[in-house]
């Protein structure tokens, strides 16, 4: 199973990271502590990420494995992605509650 960092990265192709975090807009710096564990995504990030290269949400926090966007009902995809943004801020949280132990 993918997790949010391996579809996020699987985005990058052949590009370098350079290219990818502009593209993104974030910095290398960022993507390299991603990469190395140093840092967690945080939900802004992902969303950037989802923006930049128009794939669902819910791909990325694997929901689903369909990574094109397609109309649905507006009311249903606001609140699944309400859903995955909290549930993945409280996993973001507890990560970082739990490293500092």
């Amino acid at each position: 199973m993918q997790t949010i960092l391996d579809r996020i990265l699987s985005l990058k192709g052949d590009k370098t990271i350079n290219a990818f975090a502009r593209h993104i807009g974030c910095s290398p710096a960022t993507l390299n502590d991603y990469q190395n564990g140093r840092r967690r995504p945080t939900s802004r990030f992902i969303m950037k990420v989802c923006m930049a290269y128009h794939v669902p949400i819910e791909w990325i926090l694997g929901m689903t494995d369909e990574r094109t966007e397609t109309v649905r009902d507006t009311r249903e995809m606001i609140g699944k992605l309400i859903v995955a943004l909290l549930e993945a801020e409280r996993e973001i949280a507890f990560l970082k509650a739990n490293q500092s132990r």
